[in-house]
């Protein structure tokens, strides 16, 4: 099964956050992606980004 990915511009919408806040989850493997050419950025995998928000629910 394919997983559903958003871009940069979506997650940060998706997450409330910032564009660097985005990237330092990603760098700290908090959140799970891959890289789209040298140039074009990183597709977020949504159910990584789902995973990260319920953990932070019990904190």
């Amino acid at each position: 099964m394919k997983r559903q990915t958003l871009n940069i511009t979506q997650t940060v919408e998706y997450l409330g956050c910032s564009r660097s806040y985005v990237y330092r989850l990603y760098a700290e493997g908090r959140i799970e992606g891959y890289r789209i050419g040298d140039q074009k950025g990183i597709r977020f995998y949504l159910d990584s980004l789902n995973d990260y928000i319920f953990s932070r629910i019990g904190e």
